[in-house]
């Protein structure tokens, strides 16, 4: 029997840029062409209270402004569900984390980096992968890394991004990848 897949860290902007299912501009075409891999692939899908509340409260209650149905997102993660590729992790709140993270950051990104310190704290309770197409926050939390070591590990991808590839590397195993993880930027600066 094969080992289960990995099980990824999916932010709720991938699913409000993955669209409706007849949008083919950029970035809806590769957002739901990346939660459609992931199914597909049979990637498990990380679930905490704090990320939970936060599908709940900006994925599941908008409908198609055109149809009135469910979105795409919303309808993939009934199928996930269906699937049993959802995995539940619970209250994974790590304060103290959320606490050296803040000493990392400016009173302009203390907030970001606060409001999406849940996806971390997932990531470190499971196989440490982030997709996330906020390029924003993932260069404020590599940032954060030079000093934060827990979070280094951690690989963090972007399915709006072609340079990231992010099928491909799901279609590979999502093997470890130095160079997409958070710490990677601290080992671009000592080179540099």
């Amino acid at each position: 029997m094969l080992p289960p897949k990995k099980a990824i860290v999916i932010d709720t902007c991938i699913a409000h840029d993955a669209g409706g299912e007849n949008t083919f501009r950029q970035p809806a075409k590769s957002c739901r062409e990346f939660l459609v891999s992931v199914r597909k692939l049979g990637f498990r899908v990380v679930m905490s209270e704090d990320m939970l509340e936060e599908w709940e409260k900006h994925v599941f209650v908008f409908l198609d402004k055109r149809s009135g149905r469910k979105r795409f997102a919303h309808l993939w993660f009934e199928e996930m569900r269906k699937k049993k590729l959802i995995k539940k992790v619970g209250d994974v709140k790590d304060y103290m984390l959320r606490n050296r993270i803040q000493d990392t950051s400016d009173d302009e990104n203390h907030q970001a980096m606060e409001k999406d310190c849940h996806l971390l704290e997932a990531a470190l309770a499971t196989d440490k992968i982030v997709f996330s197409s906020d390029k924003r926050i993932r260069n404020h939390f590599r940032n954060a890394a030079v000093s934060v070591h827990e979070i280094k590990p951690i690989h963090w991808a972007n399915p709006a991004l072609p340079e990231d590839d992010v099928i491909a590397w799901l279609s590979a195993g999502a093997l470890d990848d130095e160079k997409r993880q958070l710490g990677y930027a601290e080992h671009e600066r000592k080179k540099s």
